[in-house]
C-alpha cells in the first residue's frame, strides 16, 4: 500500500510543469479587471478633486470682485451703461472726489476688468484690447462670462457669473448707496 500512495502522489507532481493557457487567460481577466477598476477610482478621484479647485477658485475670484466693485458702488454717485460692442460689456461709474471707474467684461477672455481715472474721457474709452498691458494694469477677476450692474434709487445690485470647466458659480449682492 505505501508504494501505491507513494506512486499516486509521485505521478501528481510529474506533469506539473507550470500554468495550462485557459489558468493563464482566465488571470490575465481578472487583472485586467482589477486594473480596469483601480484606474477608474483614479480618475473618479481626480475628477471630483480638480473640480473642489475649480471650485474653490471660483468662489475666491467671485468674493474678491464683488467685494472690489461693492465698495467702489458703495461710494458712487452715478453708474451708466458705457459703450462697448457686444458681447464684451461696460459700465461706467462716477464715484466721490472725482473719481471715475471703468468696469469691462472683455467676453472672450473671460475677464473683468476695473479701471480707475480722474478723467471721465479716459474711463469712457478704457478698453483692454487696446492696451497690451492691461491684464497687469487692470484685472480684476478672471472666469467672468457675464456681468449685470442694476441701479434703483439708493441702490444697486451686481450679479456675476464665473464659469470655470464645468463648475459654474454665481454671485449677486445688494448695495445701499450713500451718495445717490
Amino acid at each position: 500500500m505505501g508504494s501505491t500512495e507513494k506512486g499516486i502522489s509521485m505521478k501528481c507532481f510529474k506533469n506539473n510543469d507550470g500554468f495550462t493557457m485557459v489558468e493563464l487567460i482566465v488571470s490575465m481577466a481578472i487583472t485586467a479587471i482589477v486594473i480596469t477598476m483601480l484606474a477608474m477610482i483614479i480618475s473618479a478621484v481626480v475628477t471630483s478633486s480638480r473640480n473642489a479647485s475649480n471650485e474653490a477658485t471660483l468662489q475666491k475670484e467671485a468674493q474678491f470682485a464683488i467685494n472690489q466693485l461693492a465698495e467702489i458702488i458703495m461710494e458712487a454717485k452715478e453708474i451708466t451703461g458705457g459703450s462697448a460692442v457686444a458681447p464684451d460689456k461696460k459700465y461706467l461709474i462716477r464715484g466721490a472726489e472725482s473719481r471715475y471707474y471703468a468696469v469691462f467684461l472683455k467676453a472672450d477672455e473671460k475677464c473683468l476688468y476695473l479701471m480707475q481715472t480722474s478723467d471721465p474721457v479716459q474711463a469712457d474709452g478704457f478698453n483692454p484690447a487696446l492696451d497690451e498691458d492691461a491684464k497687469n494694469k487692470y484685472l480684476l477677476a478672471e472666469y467672468v462670462e457675464s456681468i449685470s450692474i442694476e441701479t434703483s434709487p439708493g441702490l444697486a445690485t451686481i450679479n456675476i457669473k464665473f464659469v470655470l470647466g464645468e463648475s459654474s458659480l454665481t454671485g449677486q449682492k445688494n448695495i445701499a448707496m450713500r451718495n445717490r
